[in-house]
């Protein structure tokens, strides 16, 4: 599945999400890009702490997966009395929903939805409105995305390893370790074999660490000496 990169910031989406939450008079609205175990948002108004910090979830906890899976516009009134997961709707507080498919050369990779506290029926004003924004939206990401080659699996590999290492720098204080690693992991629905990559791809490694100022020393000593590598 083609991919736009996630890691890179776009203050344009910022401007996409803001318009879309203010259309829909509502307290959250994302710009999401569903990988195969993770869910990354692109922009946000309305995320909690945590996932301001890490800026990704479990693809399976995620209520856009059903955009991606269904490849339709997709909406819930009352996310308590539906068939959906509970666990990240909880943590965002979110009850009602509604998302437009995004699209990369024709394959969709992900949504921009908006969200409420509140039970509510959407309106068809805001469908058509959400539907224009996703459309811009949808520009957006292949105007970014190289129009020769498809993203390889190494960047997506990077893109899920940059937001593990965000994740576990927002879970602590000081020196990265395996615990640290193991909560991340379970929190993003990730393998633990994203790890051994930074065991090792030293310039990789040397990048996470730039880019998100921590020091990954410690933990791949750590993971080499539990046989990680």
């Amino acid at each position: 599945m083609l991919q736009p990169n996630v890691e890179n910031a776009d203050p344009g989406l910022e401007v996409l999400v803001e318009e879309a939450r203010e259309m829909a008079l509502s307290p959250m609205a994302f710009a999401s890009v569903v990988l195969d175990l993770t869910q990354f948002f692109r922009a946000a108004r309305g995320l909690p702490p945590t996932l301001e910090s890490s800026r990704a979830t479990a693809a399976c906890d995620a209520l856009c997966q059903f955009v991606v899976r269904d490849a339709r516009p997709w909406f819930v009134e009352d996310v308590r009395v539906s068939d959906v997961p509970q666990e990240l709707a909880g943590e965002l507080g979110l009850r009602a929903y509604l998302a437009h498919p995004v699209y990369v050369r024709g394959r969709i990779v992900g949504s921009l939805c908006v969200g409420d506290a509140v039970v509510r029926t959407w309106t068809q004003t805001i469908w058509e409105r959400l539907a224009e924004l996703a459309e811009r939206m949808t520009a957006r990401f292949n105007q970014a995305t190289n129009q020769e080659d498809a993203p390889s699996r190494e960047d997506r590999l990077r893109d899920e390893l940059g937001s593990l290492v965000r994740l576990m720098r927002g879970l602590s204080d000081g020196p990265l370790t395996i615990a640290d690693a193991r909560v991340a992991l379970a929190t993003l629905g990730q393998s633990p074999d994203v790890l051994h990559v930074l065991t090792r791809d030293s310039t990789l490694r040397d990048e996470l660490s730039s880019a998100h100022d921590v020091d990954l020393s410690g933990l791949v000593a750590e993971l080499r000496g539990a046989g990680q590598s």
